[in-house]
């Protein structure tokens, strides 16, 4: 009997390793990869299932995506081995491979870049008139009444970003009523003037933004001047960024912000050729498609591809990515 149940055990263990595992020596055509993205509304969806098509399309590969809370989520998947692959902020991956921040003791050593994509403008959106004008409006005065400011989910990249960014103007969360909501709920609490400020980090122009200012003139707060330099200058990957005027009802005027960019991330033990066959078919023949995703993924560039990681001083470099940009004289 003994013996029996040593045999079942064995055999369990090689069927795990042989659905888990990426064997060496194996066809990259014949690993299948498990893709995180963000929730179905979002443009990194859309912009993650792109990716997979093109890569099948043109390199052969097998890439599912999966609708997700984002980056940090992505990332955690990942360590799990419930995706291979993910979408991140250059922050969040940052922040995971250091075991710092929200990631703390809590190291994610596995992760390599792959390229990144597109700039996610910081858009913070009053209703056009309303008394806060600056982001120091939203303060509120000893014993008065918080303002309510939505960012995105707990825990998310976006609520990173809002944290990170309104630090530049002296602002913590327990200043505001710091609300967690959906894209679809915010947009409804703003609407029905349930919130004083919506946050939003997204691709340029943003359909959500669209919609909550579409019946109602909107002003966007800007990001500049003493204020942009100090965030810029204490989270090297923020990027100077310049709303242009028209995009939204009632921004009739250019607004300067910052922005963020999305890496696509991978686990170490993908095989080379798979992520250089990712690179290959997304900048290659498939690259019109990538890019006719939204009016955000239009600027979606193998110019733009190393983002602020060119170093490799945010994330290693996966080695399919590195022969792929060696090949293209973009590092050494």
């Amino acid at each position: 009997m003994k013996k029996t149940l040593v045999v079942i055990f064995l055999i369990l263990c090689v069927l795990l390793v042989s659905e888990t595992a990426f064997a060496k020596g194996k066809s990259e055509e014949d690993v299948k990869v498990v893709m995180g993205s963000s929730s179905l509304g979002g443009t990194w969806y859309s912009c993650a299932c792109k990716i997979g098509a093109v890569a099948e399309q043109y390199g052969g590969l097998n890439i599912t995506v999966q609708a997700t809370g984002g980056g940090a989520e992505n990332i955690r998947l990942m360590a799990q081995n419930e995706a291979q692959m993910g979408l991140a902020e250059p922050s969040i991956s940052y922040y995971a491979y250091n075991a710092i921040n929200i990631f703390e003791g809590d190291p994610h050593k596995d992760i390599r870049f792959i390229t990144d994509l597109y700039p996610n403008a910081l858009c913070a959106m009053v209703m056009k008139n309303s008394d806060i004008k600056t982001f120091a409006d939203l303060k509120a005065p000893a014993g008065g009444k918080k303002k309510g400011f939505c960012f995105g989910s707990p825990g998310s990249g976006d609520e990173l970003v809002w944290i990170e960014a309104l630090s530049g103007f002296g602002i913590t969360k327990d200043m505001l009523d710091w609300r967690p909501l959906s894209h679809s709920e915010r947009v409804t609490a703003f609407k029905d003037r349930q919130l004083e400020c919506l946050g939003f980090a997204t691709a340029q122009p943003s359909g959500s933004i669209m919609e909550a200012s579409a019946q109602t003139p909107i002003r966007l707060l800007a990001i500049g001047g003493k204020d942009r330099e100090k965030i810029l200058k204490e989270y090297p990957w923020y990027d100077p960024y310049t709303i242009k005027a028209g995009m939204y009802n009632g921004v009739d005027e250019p607004v300067e912000t910052i922005s963020i960019g999305g890496y696509v991330i991978v686990n170490k033990d993908i095989p080379e050729e798979f992520v250089y066959k990712v690179l290959t078919s997304m900048y290659g023949e498939g690259l019109s498609q990538v890019q006719g995703v939204s009016a955000g993924t239009k600027s979606v560039s193998l110019e733009t591809a190393l983002g602020g990681n060119k170093d490799g001083k945010i994330l290693p470099f996966h080695p399919g990515a590195e022969k792929f940009y060696k090949e293209k004289g973009m590092i050494k």
